[in-house]
């Protein structure tokens, strides 16, 4: 028997379905999809290419380049670098606008600030600004969160990686932490791992968004670095106003950086370090509600007063590095 049903009902099912589909198509007006990002750097590239290099790292889950931005000067010095990331997660995307605003900002000041021009001169910037194209791809139309949030292969990219991962994350694809079938599984966390075990970097940044507390730096727990994390820890929290927290994320890239992937660097005068960055969150809206989008993304008005605040991190972890950690 079929039912009738009047066309005001028919209408309101179909705005309701269409409104569990988060972000809002207008937000793509500021942050950059997969595509707008690779049109941006390209733009960069070639509009810089005296304090530039954009290379592929290798290809996401689903063929699309995952881009690294290597800022230096011709000839200058190739130590101390750093990396910067994010959108590791998806439907963290102010991670990525973060790390591009930041490219934007060296290369727009290199002439006129002395401080940027000493960076860019004095060592390597390098730049990975999403990790997780496939994830942000996905978030344009997703209804769940964790859709977003994991890769194409639905693996939490940030349980991962090769550092306790046995007990990281959970072993149900089902869940929005499934760690995988195994420690580097995935095509995207493996180029970071390639890239952080193949150049001499000295500190690593992976951003976040979406914790269940103000913004925040991370540093290691139970390390001997300690008091050099406190030291530059307090400093952003100083500065940039985020806040200080140590963390042992099982599974996770900057726990493994740290441990692992940086270790064949470190001696007695070279102390590679490495930390996690939860840039934002609104932690009023739980993961699994409807507008998901708006706990992880600051609204478009406000984007630009975190891009400021992580600029400064950024600003303050490479001077760090040049300065030998002091």
């Amino acid at each position: 028997m079929s039912i009738e049903r009047p066309a005001w009902l028919i209408l309101g099912l179909v705005v309701c379905a269409s409104g569990l589909a988060q972000p809002p198509s207008g937000v793509w007006n500021v942050y950059h999809d997969p595509a707008a990002m690779t049109r941006e750097v390209q733009r960069l590239a070639q509009t810089y290419p005296q304090l530039v290099r954009l290379q592929s790292l290798g290809r996401s889950v689903q063929s699309r380049d995952v881009w690294l931005l290597t800022v230096s000067k011709p000839g200058g010095r190739t130590e101390p670098s750093v990396l910067f990331d994010g959108a590791m997660h998806g439907s963290e995307v102010v991670g990525a606008e973060s790390v591009l605003a930041y490219a934007k900002y060296l290369f727009e000041h290199y002439q006129s600030d002395s401080r940027v021009r000493r960076i860019v001169d004095s060592g390597r910037t390098y730049l990975i600004p999403m990790v997780n194209p496939d994830g942000v791809e996905a978030g344009k139309t997703a209804r769940k969160w964790k859709d977003a949030r994991k890769n194409a292969h639905g693996i939490n990219l940030n349980r991962n990686f090769d550092w306790n991962w046995e007990e990281a994350g959970a072993d149900d694809p089902a869940k929005e932490d499934y760690r995988g079938p195994k420690a580097f599984s995935e095509p995207e966390s493996r180029i970071v791992r390639d890239f952080l075990t193949s150049h001499p970097v000295m500190v690593y940044l992976n951003c976040h968004a979406g914790e269940n507390r103000e913004p925040h730096i991370v540093t290691p727990l139970h390390s001997k670095d300690g008091a050099r994390f406190d030291a530059i820890a307090s400093a952003i929290e100083e500065r940039a106003a985020f806040t200080r927290a140590r963390g042992a994320l099982a599974g996770g890239a900057f726990n493994w950086a740290y441990w692992v992937g940086m270790d064949r660097l470190r001696t007695p005068t070279h102390r590679p370090l490495a930390f996690a960055l939860e840039i934002y969150s609104q932690n009023t809206i739980a993961p699994t509600a409807r507008n998901w989008w708006d706990r992880y993304n600051p609204p478009e008005n406000e984007l630009p007063v975190y891009l400021e605040r992580v600029r400064k991190v950024f600003l303050e972890l490479t001077q760090r590095a040049q300065s030998g950690g002091r």
